[in-house]
């Protein structure tokens, strides 16, 4: 088995016009996702490939480069979704616990998930305002920007409809009922100036990283659809990169701080017997030494991108994944992926439900539609013993978790710091 060991960064700049896919609503243009998903990378790579060579498209029986990276169930490298970004910068979706001002989207973003935890821990309620101008707000949408300490929103790329008529080669005019239009990415930045960008990454054997880098740049120059009308044009640049993330273990004790000093901040009047939920703590009083102490807390887990999670189903203290699909990250679902090393409680769940389906050009096909969890959901869970839940995690946020991970489905993050920003 390939150990998927190296970090490729992949910086795409926008040509032309990209064709993302998404939904066609009735009798009017197809709608276009802002991000390009791994998996038209992915396809659009293995597609350069197959042009290269005389491959067949199913695995050939020996070690090849090709089986490798799309073909091989054990080791094929994992293509995450390219999100817009500055040059050199990265990005993510907003998670659900993030809201923005409602009248004016150019205050700061507030993610309200850790107070959300203490208040409910508290028995208490707070309706949230804008620190600013102090009136309501709604969920941010968009992509979150990195590049500065806090919960800043990224630029994310405009639309731009082009409207299409058909010609009538007899008589050399426009042909009666072909009009339609096309909804792309722009692949101009607001100014109308700069390109637009966007950054993403692949996990891939180190034996290829350096081979896979090359081919990106030189082989795939399209993707999307409509190529052949002009659409699509890209520049690729993929380079190894280390990965510079703070460690899990020193996130989920920042995070169990946080907690820690919001609840001897917050002076709410007790509700709820701690007694009577799933917490086996004598008084509210004690939970902030025992989450300094590091020992039982809690950890969040948020999706970078949407997941094809399954139904898991408990016999005999056996876990069995179904047929059936879920949107929400259970605890059971943990356990299956960790081999039973990752015991925890789901303590809260911010989550939608959506679907995906898509073009399987290998079969000339079309994909089965899945129910996904949409990528910014947030689960929070409790453990009464996190060291050992380190190892596991970990793991979890190199691969990620569920159905078509190699194509950019189920990427996580274990608490993340957008929600220690602004609390």
């Amino acid at each position: 088995m390939n150990a998927l060991t190296a970090k490729l960064r992949v910086d795409i700049e926008a040509q032309a016009p990209l064709l993302l896919g998404g939904a066609r609503a009735s009798g009017r243009a197809p709608e276009t996702l802002k991000f390009i998903p791994g998996r038209v990378l992915r396809g659009a790579l293995a597609d350069a490939l197959l042009s290269m060579s005389d491959h067949a498209p199913r695995p050939c029986g020996s070690d090849c480069d090709f089986c490798t990276l799309f073909l091989l169930e054990d080791g094929k490298s994992i293509f995450r979704n390219a999100y817009p970004a500055r040059p050199g910068g990265t990005s993510r979706p907003f998670p659900f616990t993030a809201l923005q001002c409602k009248i004016d989207e150019s205050h700061p973003v507030t993610d309200l998930l850790c107070t959300s935890i203490v208040h409910w821990l508290k028995g208490s309620f707070r309706p949230a305002a804008c620190s600013n101008c102090n009136e309501k707000l709604e969920p941010a949408t968009g992509f979150c920007d990195w590049h500065k300490p806090g919960c800043d929103k990224a630029d994310a790329p405009t639309l731009r409809e082009t409207v299409k008529v058909g010609i009538d080669r007899a008589r050399r005019c426009a042909a009666d009922e072909i009009l339609y239009s096309v909804l792309a990415v722009s692949d101009k930045a607001k100014d109308g100036k700069s390109q637009v960008n966007f950054s993403g990454s692949i996990i891939c054997p180190s034996e290829l990283a350096d081979e896979l880098a090359g081919l990106l740049a030189q082989r795939v120059t399209r993707l999307g659809g409509a190529t052949s009308r002009g659409y699509g044009t890209i520049r690729v640049n993929a380079v190894r990169q280390a990965d510079s993330a703070v460690p899990v273990a020193d996130r989920i004790r920042s995070f169990n701080k946080t907690l820690a000093d919001l609840l001897e901040s917050t002076r709410s009047p007790r509700v709820v017997r701690l007694e009577e939920l799933w917490l086996e703590l004598a008084s509210i009083e004690n939970l902030p030494a025992v989450l300094r102490e590091g020992k039982r807390g809690f950890f969040s887990i948020d999706l970078i991108s949407d997941a094809i999670l399954p139904d898991v189903i408990a016999d005999d203290d056996k876990l069995f994944a179904t047929q059936r699909q879920d949107f929400v990250l259970k605890s059971d679902i943990l356990r299956l992926h960790s081999e039973d090393k990752l015991r925890s409680r789901l303590a809260a769940a911010f989550a939608r439900a959506g679907t995906a389906s898509g073009w399987n050009a290998t079969w000339g096909l079309p994909r089965q539609v899945d129910i996904v969890s949409l990528a910014g959901g947030v689960f929070v869970y409790w453990s009464d013993d996190l060291p050992a839940c380190i190892g596991p995690l970990e793991s979890l946020e190199q691969r990620g978790i569920g159905g078509r991970i190699s194509e950019g489905f189920g990427q996580v993050e274990i608490c993340s710091p957008v929600h220690m920003v602004r609390v």
